[in-house]
């Protein structure tokens, strides 16, 4: 006679375990990893000396001109263009610098620990049992892909999803035949 059991413990696993490490490799996968280095200060220095140089000389092309009774309206808008583009090599390196100094401090690990919070708290991570019905948090992650638009957090349910659909689905031909 065959006896059949409505729980069995192969059925029950670690939730925690399995969100957290679901999380680690998504993150890990799904992460921009920028590699920065720091702003290189001698090109730019030189760079506005040049600009610097280049509009002077359309600024006094530009007076030679007012001298000679002609036009200097294209002068001054050149001498002001590169005015310009040496604001924007400043800002650039500036920017530049800041981000380099943040990737320093560290910023990237409180980036992640701040995004794995709210993934642990999106799946109620505190109160989750030690033990657990594989079926049960497979429903709960069910609910919760179809809502996701951060590519972080879908990467970690679907492995979660994965993970829990061979515990739920075990490799014995029997299963594969039924399923």
């Amino acid at each position: 006679m065959i006896k059949v059991q409505n729980s069995t413990e192969k059925y029950y696993i670690d939730p925690k375990r399995i969100i957290e490490s679901s999380f680690e490799s998504a993150y890990s996968k799904t992460a921009v990893t920028v590699n920065v280095t720091p702003p290189d200060t001698v090109v730019t220095v030189f760079s506005v000396i040049s600009m610097i140089l280049l509009g002077g000389m359309f600024f006094l092309t530009a007076k030679y001109d007012t001298s000679a009774d002609r036009n200097p309206a294209l002068w001054y808008t050149l001498a002001s263009l590169c005015t310009g583009v040496i604001a924007f090599i400043i800002s650039k390196h500036a920017k530049s610098e800041k981000l380099y100094k943040e990737y320093m401090s560290g910023s990237k690990a409180k980036e992640k620990d701040k995004k794995k919070e709210a993934f642990f708290e999106m799946l109620e991570f505190d109160s989750l049992p030690e033990k657990m019905h594989a079926l049960e948090l497979a429903r709960k992650v069910s609910g919760l892909m179809n809502k996701q638009t951060d590519f972080t957090f879908l990467t970690a349910l679907r492995q979660i999803n994965d993970k829990l659909s061979n515990v739920n689905n075990p490799g014995t031909l029997m299963c594969k035949m039924t399923s």
